[in-house]
């Protein structure tokens, strides 16, 4: 054995049976692999909650894509690595994305020294609706509103 090298129980016939369909070899590969999954994710995205998320949908990923692993072409271990990366990749651009949302409503809320906000336009169970101005009122149709509210 060479050094740093782990021995493992993993071999060619649980890669056979993984791309075969065998749900006791991804049983199997989860036991063996989700603590090295949790450990990347929680190293990568800086939450405990967020790394059980990502290890979660890894190896939902890894059931789901079953039929494009190839065991000719790399070992199950590889492969769930490569999906993890991507559910990592996947998770920070969310959590960009919620970050930009959170800043831009900021940016957008009133300051709480200004003076409250009056809607622009609301609707009244009449149907009569408030434009922002009192001369918005006298292009409405019921002539008594626009007898009330006409300014000159």
């Amino acid at each position: 054995m060479a050094p740093f090298e782990s021995p493992s129980a993993w071999d060619a016939r649980l890669n056979d049976a993984f791309a075969a369909g065998d749900e006791t070899a991804l049983a199997e590969a989860y036991r063996q692999f989700s603590p090295m999954v949790h450990t990347l994710a929680l190293r990568s995205l800086r939450d405990n909650a967020a790394a059980d998320d990502a290890t979660q949908e890894v190896f939902i990923r890894v059931w789901r894509s079953r039929s494009a692993f190839d065991p000719t072409k790399a070992r199950l271990p590889a492969w769930i690595v490569g999906i993890t990366r991507n559910v990592i990749t996947d998770a920070q651009a969310a959590s960009t994305r919620e970050t930009r949302k959170v800043l831009a409503a900021v940016e957008l809320s009133p300051d709480r020294n200004s003076p409250p906000v009056t809607p622009r336009r609301s609707c009244w169970p009449t149907g009569c609706c408030w434009t922002g101005n009192w001369s918005g009122w006298a292009n409405r149709k019921d002539p008594f509103l626009n007898s009330l509210f006409m300014t000159t």
